[in-house]
C-alpha cells in the first residue's frame, strides 16, 4: 500500500466517494475559469490543424466531470446533428469520474456515442485503444491531470504510446507565475475540498473526525501539496486484506497539483515522443493549451 510510505497518488482522490467531492469542487472552482477566450483559443489550435469532430472518435483522458470537453466541443460543434457521428470516450482510473463526463457529453449531444474506459494513464497503455490509423481522432488531455500524476514524465510516455495517430490537445496546463504561496493556495482552503482529500483516507477506514488537512506550496517544486493527518492511531484495511497501522501524527500526503514553465513543459513532451504544431500561452489566465502529434 502506498499509504506507508506517507504517500498516496493524487489519484486516489478520485476514487469512490472522492469522485463526487471532485466533481462538486470542479463545478464550484475550476469551471469559473473556462472563459471563452480560453476555449477560442483551443478551438483555433484544432482549425489550425483542420481538426472537426464530425466522424471522429475523442479520448478525453482525466476528463474531470466533462465540462471542459462540452464546452470546448460546443466552440466546434453543433448539439442537434444527427450526422454528427462523433464517439467520445472518457478515460480515468475512476469509473465514477469517467461516467459522470460521459453522461454529460451525452446530455450536450444527444446523437453522439459515447463510453467509457477505465485506466490508470501512469501505467503502461493498451495497445487496444491505439487510435485509428488515419489519424482522425483526437484526445483531450486536460493539464490540470498532468499537474497532479506522480511521474509526469511516464505519463507522457504512456499518453504517447495510447496515441500513434491523431492529435492530441494538451489543454489547460496550469504554468507557474510569480503569485504568492497565499495566492496559490487560496483555491484550495475550503471545507469541500478538504472533504475530498480525506475521502481516500476514509475510504480505509478512518474517521473523518479524527483527520485534519494541511497545505502548503512547494517552492522548488512549484507545487501545492496536501497532506492528512490522523490525531489518533489508525488502523487501515486494504482492499486486499492487509492492514497498516499510522502512529498519531502521521501526515499523509494525498495530492500534488504542480505549476509549469512553458518552456519547461515543450521540452519534457519533445522528449517523450510528441511533435508540437501549436501553443498558445495565456499569462491572464495561467494556462497553456499545447496542440501535438
Amino acid at each position: 500500500m502506498h499509504v506507508r510510505t506517507g504517500t498516496l497518488p493524487s489519484k486516489f482522490v478520485y476514487l469512490g466517494r472522492g469522485a463526487e467531492e471532485a466533481a462538486r469542487y470542479e463545478e464550484d472552482g475550476y469551471n469559473a475559469s473556462i472563459t471563452r477566450a480560453h476555449l477560442a483559443t483551443e478551438g483555433a489550435l484544432l482549425r489550425l490543424a483542420n481538426w472537426e469532430p464530425r466522424g471522429n472518435r475523442i479520448f478525453d483522458v482525466g476528463p474531470g466531470n466533462g465540462s471542459h470537453a462540452v464546452a470546448l466541443l460546443q466552440q466546434i460543434a453543433t448539439r442537434d446533428d444527427p450526422n454528427l457521428r462523433l464517439e467520445y470516450i472518457a478515460v480515468d482510473i475512476s469509473d465514477r469520474m469517467a461516467n459522470m463526463a460521459a453522461t454529460r457529453v451525452q446530455l450536450a449531444f444527444p446523437f453522439a456515442r459515447v463510453a467509457v474506459l477505465e485506466l490508470d494513464i501512469e501505467k503502461d497503455a493498451p495497445a487496444s485503444i491505439t487510435c485509428h490509423p488515419d489519424g482522425g481522432d483526437l484526445t483531450l488531455f486536460l493539464g490540470h491531470t498532468l499537474g497532479n500524476v506522480e511521474d509526469v514524465d511516464s505519463c507522457l510516455r504512456n499518453l504517447r504510446r495510447l496515441v500513434m495517430n491523431g492529435f492530441v490537445l494538451l489543454n489547460c496546463a496550469t504554468m507557474s507565475s510569480k503569485a504568492t504561496a497565499a495566492d496559490y493556495l487560496r483555491p484550495y482552503r475550503n471545507s469541500q475540498y478538504e472533504r475530498g482529500a480525506m475521502a481516500p483516507l476514509v475510504g480505509l477506514g478512518a474517521e473523518p473526525g479524527s483527520l485534519s488537512v494541511e497545505i502548503e506550496f512547494d517552492h522548488d517544486e512549484q507545487a501545492v501539496l496536501t497532506y492528512v493527518v490522523n490525531a489518533s492511531p489508525l488502523n487501515l484495511s486494504s482492499p486486499g486484506g492487509s492492514v497498516v497501522v499510522l502512529p498519531a501524527g502521521t501526515r499523509t500526503r494525498v495530492f500534488v497539483s504542480r505549476r509549469f514553465c512553458p518552456t519547461d513543459l515543450e521540452s519534457r513532451l519533445v522528449a517523450c515522443g510528441f511533435r508540437v504544431v501549436g501553443r498558445s500561452i495565456d499569462d491572464g489566465q495561467g494556462a497553456a493549451n499545447f496542440l501535438l502529434v
